[in-house]
């Protein structure tokens, strides 16, 4: 596949148009399901932020992150690219993007939880400069696993 050029690329807010292709890149990416629903609440509540990855308008990665403004940090939920896209930094261009409006926000720290196997997401966090800082013992179930908890500043 060619690459992607800065002018086929675009990072900007999902809509409730990119669920089904936000579901398929969930599924291929074996991340832990969210309904539907969930995914129209979170784009619709002021306390979410949710970029999409879009190439020729086609969305082909996501991130969702929820804003914890009392203490001026943000969760990562969910970051995912696309099979096809994959190995191409377009996780990382779409983590940048997501930590600069972390910054305009004054969000200083982010942190998240990836299951404690999943290697190549903790190689691609470390790579985008997020550390381990803890473990929470069984916080996945089906199946039941451990996560490492990692953190980063804006």
């Amino acid at each position: 596949m060619k690459s992607v050029e800065e002018d086929e690329l675009q990072i900007s807010r999902l809509t409730e148009k990119d669920i089904s292709e936000v579901k398929r890149i969930e599924s291929e990416s074996n991340l832990s399901a969210w309904s539907r629903e969930s995914y129209r609440e979170v784009l619709n509540n002021p306390t979410y932020i949710c970029l999409g990855t879009r190439i020729n308008k086609k969305t082909i990665g996501f991130l969702v992150a929820r804003l914890i403004i009392s203490i001026n940090a943000a969760e990562v939920c969910n970051v995912a690219i696309s099979n096809l896209y994959r190995d191409k930094n377009l996780g990382s261009r779409l983590m940048r993007e997501f930590l600069e409006f972390c910054r305009d926000k004054n969000l200083r720290r982010i942190f998240l939880e990836v299951r404690e196997s999943n290697e190549r997401a903790t190689a691609f966090y470390k790579k985008n400069g997020f550390v381990v800082v803890g473990k929470r013992k069984k916080f996945y179930a089906h199946p039941s696993e451990d996560a490492l908890l990692m953190e980063r500043e804006a």
